[in-house]
């Protein structure tokens, strides 16, 4: 029992020593922690002032006096660029230039393979008379021409003229257009008796009457010129035309009929 005692207590002092040692050495180790951070606060509070001396006493020496610049070597001035050659002189134009022709116009289509029949009458009434019709025809294709010359020569009356040109163009719904001229002279319708008497200084009185002399006489020459477009339905005839005589109550009628040929 005492043993037991014994060792216990030898067992508490040997740890009762070592926490101390242990205590001990922390205390040490703060110490000199502190101790270092002290010094080393003083070295820098050291050199801080001494870097502030010498900085001061740097901007109180005097500065060294700047040295000249070397002196340059002039340059020759710059070459200008070369001047623009100058614009070249325009020809002068011409202040009667003519303009220049105008394109040509497209070619006509070409017709149908069709004929057409264009048949003109003309009517011919002097006064009360019977009226004296005479009717002239021509075929002619499609998008053509065609004409007539019918001349006669009277003695006493001189040419007598029956012209007719035709130019007909089926333009669809058997419908034609049509452009037709006519040159007509109506020859005189006939003689009627005129005295003629001398002249009185060349005869006495009753020599006079009975020289008179009973001469025919002419009705004036009727000319007519016609150029006309029309449009025709085929096969069906239309007054085209209704020409008064200036002098005398003639009247020439003329009437246009187209029929297409199949």
């Amino acid at each position: 029992m005492l043993r037991r005692i014994l060792v216990l207590s030898a067992l508490f002092a040997l740890v009762t020593s070592s926490t101390f040692a242990a205590s001990s050495a922390a205390a040490r180790l703060v110490t000199a922690g502190a101790r270092e951070r002290t010094q080393a606060g003083t070295n820098e509070a050291t050199a801080h002032s001494s870097s502030n001396g010498a900085a001061h006493q740097s901007d109180q020496s005097p500065q060294p006096f700047p040295q000249p610049a070397a002196q340059l070597t002039p340059q020759p001035p710059p070459t200008p660029p070369p001047a623009p050659p100058p614009p070249a002189k325009e020809a002068p134009k011409s202040a009667t230039k003519a303009p220049p022709p105008p394109p040509p116009p497209p070619p006509e289509p070409m017709g149908q393979p069709i004929n057409i029949k264009i048949e003109l009458t003309i009517t011919d009434q002097r006064g009360g008379a019977a009226p004296a019709k005479k009717t002239v025809s021509v075929i002619v294709a499609d998008r053509s021409s065609g004409l007539i010359r019918s001349e006669s020569f009277s003695t006493g009356i001189g040419n007598v003229q029956l012209h007719v040109d035709a130019e007909p163009r089926i333009i669809g719904d058997g419908k034609i257009r049509l452009r037709f001229g006519l040159t007509y002279d109506s020859p005189p319708s006939g003689e009627s008796p005129r005295a003629i008497e001398p002249p009185a200084s060349d005869m006495p009185a009753a020599a006079s009457a009975a020289a008179k002399v009973a001469i025919p006489t002419r009705a004036p020459q009727t000319q007519i010129r016609e150029n006309l477009a029309l449009v025709l339905e085929n096969g069906k005839s239309i007054l085209a035309t209704q020409s008064a005589d200036p002098v005398s109550d003639r009247q020439v009628t003329v009437e246009v009929k187209a029929t297409i040929l199949r």
